[in-house]
């Protein structure tokens, strides 16, 4: 068994000196880094030969707007695409699908609907 820890990319290091197997980022504040400033944290990655296996919160909202009405699943497309480019780079294998509100179940036919499109998208 291995122990992650979580934490934001200011936290890695740290993750790494607390003990921990691995560590868990947040995955839109990868995704919301500019490209020179993804690469200088590739780089303190490979630096530090300590592994990120899993993202958390694939999706960057912390409400379940994307389970309403007029939601358009491909809205998502562009962000999905950048966020997984950008984990496989960094070695990330699993990631969690969001918090708790963001996959919340609401018992709609929109609902389902979108949960749909969005795995079939991936």
């Amino acid at each position: 068994m291995k122990f992650g820890g979580f934490g934001l990319i200011k936290d890695y290091e740290n993750i790494k000196r607390a003990g921990y197997d691995f560590a868990e980022l947040d995955m839109p504040e990868i995704e919301e880094l500019s490209e020179q400033d993804f690469e200088a944290f590739v780089n303190v990655v490979k630096r530090e030969n300590f592994p990120i296996l899993t993202g958390a919160r694939i999706l960057p909202v912390a409400e379940p707007l994307f389970f309403t009405e007029g939601f358009d699943p491909k809205s998502l497309e562009a962000y999905l695409k950048k966020t997984c480019e950008r984990s496989a780079k960094l070695g990330i294998k699993k990631i969690i699908l969001g918090n708790g509100k963001a996959r919340s179940s609401c018992k709609s036919q929109t609902y389902r609907r979108n949960v749909y499109s969005l795995s079939y998208q991936a």
